[in-house]
């Protein structure tokens, strides 16, 4: 089986680091993890991700324009967009910037979460 690379997006450390346990447990998945925005940004444009899981709202840019960013320059990248702030406008403007996936924080079915990383990187 082909390794996948994932790329996981929060400002919130404790969600980075479970969502990394969770997945890790699969096999074939590279985790990398970013706290930080712009430190993904830059990453995302020297490293070719699979699927990028990605926070919404975070301190110093919305995940909304990192998504519209990954989708002009790599639109083959998968894309779930995360966000415990779910309104239609989020949901709506994710749709329209190219995003895979939706899903809402907390997290009510991490097997929920699996399956949906899993059918997103079968698509591939």
């Amino acid at each position: 089986m082909e390794k996948k690379y994932i790329a996981i997006v929060d400002d919130q450390v404790d969600v980075l680091n479970m969502l990394k346990r969770l997945l890790e447990k699969e096999d074939g998945y590279y985790i990398d993890i970013f706290s930080k925005p712009q430190e993904a940004l830059d990453n995302l444009k020297i490293r070719d991700y699979d699927l990028v899981l990605l926070d919404i709202m975070m301190p110093q840019v919305s995940g909304l324009d990192i998504l519209k960013e990954i989708k002009e320059h790599k639109e083959d990248i998968k894309v779930i967009m995360m966000t415990a702030h779910s309104t239609l406008n989020t949901s709506l403007k994710s749709d329209t910037y190219g995003a895979d996936a939706y899903l809402e924080k907390p997290f009510h079915s991490l097997l929920n979460l699996k399956e949906t990383v899993k059918q997103l990187l079968s698509e591939g």
